[in-house]
């Protein structure tokens, strides 16, 4: 299984590390060893944004579509937002390359498996694929065709790579409410079957106000459908309360708005409420000036159920284990708290509540057989 701890034949440079040591302090090939290796949960992670540059090559290759170059790696800088792209706006743009590619059954199928795959490589347990189904509709398949193209490659990947996968429908905020509440009714309808884990709201937050979603999401809420809302991101804190009032959030995505508002903070505190966070994509969609400005650490330590994620692994060039080491480096976090993030991300998956609670306690299980073996300190 690959939640087992290091095998015998890898060498750690091994620096014993008290629980409450900042994890800056082990030195780099051994920090970033046992960030790889260690047991990971990925609650926000869009599948459009997430697809291999060869792939999405050889996809318009194959089925005759345009692509700005066949040079992967001309094709990964594209994808990659520069410096001078600060607005989440500016940052969507790279969806206009990947989302055309995504049109048939085979496309779809290939990316959500390899995406798998991917995960996979960097120990992943857990992951939650989101996208918005009507986005993969250009090409002729109906809403339905394509979620369960998307179903058959989680399914297919995870009996291959032994990673527990769900499904996320978006709804977008630029389209009408019916859109949504259409997204919901799928939802509700196929979700057992091809694993739909919850529905979620997407897009340009300052622009269109989750207000106008709320059918979708009192649909959604007595369907029985859970629910994520992107807030915080590019609007202010007042957009988190919404997601949490009017259309009853129960976990945020992005949240840096949470900085804002302490009596918010608490109140999402005290409901339990999860933070997926994504600092690399937060600073490149202008959410926060830098890493060093991330407010992850800080609602960490005000008692936040917070969660590290990637947001688009693709576009924003990056895995879950160097965003974890970014927010290691950048603020001093400690084992205990590494070993916290996990158990967040774990216990907010969208999940019956048995298998949950099994997969929270292999996790962490896992984790601390990997703390054994990396010969650090094994108090919490």
């Amino acid at each position: 299984m690959r939640d087992q701890a290091p095998q015998s034949g890898i060498v750690f440079d091994v620096v014993p590390l008290h629980s409450k040591a900042p994890m800056h302090d082990l030195p780099d090939s051994q920090r970033h060893a046992f960030l790889q290796q260690m047991p990971k949960a990925e609650l926000h992670l869009h599948l459009d944004g997430s697809a291999r540059a060869e792939t999405l090559i050889e996809i318009a290759r194959a089925e005759g579509r345009a692509i700005p170059t066949h040079d992967p790696v001309e094709l990964a800088r594209l994808l990659h937002p520069g410096p001078g792209v600060s607005t989440l706006r500016d940052y969507l743009r790279a969806f206009d390359i990947t989302v055309p590619l995504m049109q048939s059954e085979e496309a779809i199928e290939r990316i959500a498996h390899e995406l798998i795959e991917d995960c996979a490589m960097e120990n992943h347990l857990y992951v939650e694929v989101r996208y918005a189904p009507v986005f993969l509709t250009a090409g002729g398949l109906t809403m339905e065709q394509a979620v369960r193209a998307v179903g058959r490659g989680l399914d297919r990947a995870s009996t291959a790579f032994g990673v527990r996968t769900r499904q996320i429908l978006c709804a977008m905020r630029h389209l009408p409410s019916s859109e949504g509440e259409a997204v919901v009714d799928l939802a509700a309808r196929i979700g057992d079957d091809v694993g739909v884990g919850a529905v979620d709201l997407a897009g340009a937050e300052a622009e269109f106000p989750a207000e106008l979603h709320r059918s979708t999401f009192d649909r959604a809420r007595a369907a029985g459908v859970p629910r994520t809302v992107h807030a915080g991101e590019a609007a202010g804190s007042e957009s988190v309360r919404v997601a949490l009032t009017t259309l009853h959030a129960q976990r945020l995505g992005h949240g840096t708005a949470l900085r804002e508002d302490a009596a918010l903070r608490e109140a999402v505190r005290e409901e339990g409420v999860v933070v997926e966070v994504c600092p690399t994509s937060n600073v490149q969609t202008g959410a926060v000036p830098s890493i060093e400005d991330h407010p992850a650490a800080a609602f960490l330590r005000e008692g936040l159920r917070v969660a590290v994620c990637t947001d688009n692994r693709t576009v924003s060039a990056t895995t879950l284990a160097r965003e974890f080491d970014l927010l290691i480096r950048s603020h001093r976090l400690r084992l205990d708290e590494v070993r916290q993030l996990t158990a967040n991300a774990f216990e907010g998956a969208f999940l019956p509540d048995a298998e949950r609670e099994a997969l929270v306690s292999r996790a962490l299980a896992a984790f601390d057989d990997l703390v054994a073996a990396c010969g650090l300190s094994s108090s919490r």
